[in-house]
């Protein structure tokens, strides 16, 4: 493997924990599947579990405390610039283009950027066009959703200042967001660069994942359950409630009261 510490170099940092440990596999089958040329070294964070793969080094951090926590000590240990951030149950779905990967991680570098989401967005969130580069586009500062755990690219420093012990990834994105509105320097990218589904949701196996398994002859692992199809229709409308441009707004408001709430209550 090569150095992490070699500013060329771009690990790859799979977040997870002991919990989840019976995903990995799936995840992993279908990365090497899809991925196969991938030039990156590759690292699992987990709690005490190892995950036993010649092209994977795992991470492991003691006592499961909260996923910030988790996250800060896993990205702690790697000493790039940047790192390429995946979660356990993102599953790959098409191959991957590592020249496209490198190009844009050195489009982001470039630009002295702080994170580069590799996913293109929902059509309804404006976003500014960076002069000279029509592949990304800028995610401007007050965006519900300007710090993701979605595939991104990111440099180390800044994702390790807007972790903040105790919370959950859910905290990190909707809090997180709001912490990163005083740094520049945020992108996606325009079309999908990784294209990847969601594995799991509230600890269940979304339903529209089944396909994709059958036909990579992939069996579910039985640690966490499939969602009913009731709960599997209510997750696809909330995703298409979080497209609709009034839906921002909303949640932006929500997000505003709960960082002034908890404000009073720390005070």
């Amino acid at each position: 493997m090569r150095d992490s510490s070699d500013e060329s170099s771009l690990p790859i940092l799979v977040v997870s924990c002991d919990r989840f440990s019976d995903v990995w596999p799936v995840f992993f089958t279908l990365f090497f599947r899809y991925w196969p040329d991938c030039p990156f070294d590759i690292y699992l964070g987990s709690n005490y579990l190892r995950y036993e793969h010649p092209q994977v080094t795992t991470i492991t951090v003691g006592e499961d405390t909260s996923w910030a926590h988790g996250a800060r000590l896993m990205l702690e240990s790697l000493s790039s610039e940047y790192v390429l951030l995946f979660l356990e149950d993102f599953l790959l779905t098409e191959p991957v283009d590592s020249d496209k990967v490198i190009s844009l991680c050195e489009l982001l570098k470039t630009l002295g950027g702080n994170c580069l989401l590799l996913r293109a967005d929902s059509p309804s969130v404006e976003r500014a066009s960076v002069p000279g580069h029509p592949v990304i586009t800028e995610v401007m500062p007050g965006e519900l959703w300007r710090v993701s755990l979605g595939t991104a690219i990111w440099k180390r420093s800044v994702l390790l200042s807007l972790l903040t012990d105790g919370e959950s990834a859910w905290d990190t994105e909707w809090l997180g967001s709001r912490r990163s509105d005083v740094l520049p320097g945020f992108y996606s990218t325009v079309s999908v660069a990784i294209a990847r589904h969601n594995g799991l949701e509230a600890g269940k196996w979304k339903r529209y994942n089944l396909p994709l398994l059958r036909r990579e002859g992939i069996a579910i692992p039985p640690g966490h359950p499939i969602m009913t199809r009731r709960e599997d229709a209510m997750t696809a409308l909330r995703g298409k409630i979080y497209s609709v441009p009034w839906a921002h707004r909303v949640a932006r408001i929500a997000v505003r009261s709960k960082r002034r709430l908890v404000g009073l209550v720390r005070s």
